[in-house]
């Protein structure tokens, strides 16, 4: 008897242990509806996950391109601000080839008078 008990335990450990390994294939999961549509398309979990990645980027970048920023205009230098060319009824600059012929129509040299308090203090703003 002692004999039998020691060749064969009792209980559950009598029993071989069985493992579920999944090493069977298991039965594909249909899928109805939205989701059955993408499945056509994307059949794998891994697949599904870089479609939305995808379709984030996709709605990023689609709204970055429609929402341009607004383009800041560079600073005029106080040297370019000299040297510009006179529009209709603008000052030219006194280096500009056009500043002899504006400054010969009558009150013009009043105005460019005029504007030198105006131009120091931008020149010294410069400085």
């Amino acid at each position: 008897m002692l004999r039998r008990a020691v060749a064969r335990p009792l209980g559950a450990a009598a029993r071989p242990r069985r493992l579920a390994s999944g090493h069977g294939h298991a039965e594909k999961k249909q899928y109805s509806g939205l989701e059955g549509q993408l499945r056509v398309y994307l059949p794998e979990n891994e697949h599904m996950v870089l479609g939305v990645i995808g379709m984030y980027a996709v709605l990023y970048l689609g709204f970055k391109a429609t929402r341009k920023a607004p383009k800041k205009a560079a600073p005029e230098s106080a040297g370019d601000h000299h040297h510009h060319q006179a529009e209709d009824g603008d000052m030219p600059s006194i280096l500009s080839e056009g500043f002899d012929k504006w400054s010969a129509q009558p009150g013009n040299m009043a105005k460019w008078e005029a504007s030198l308090p105006l131009c120091a203090s931008i020149y010294e703003g410069s400085h």
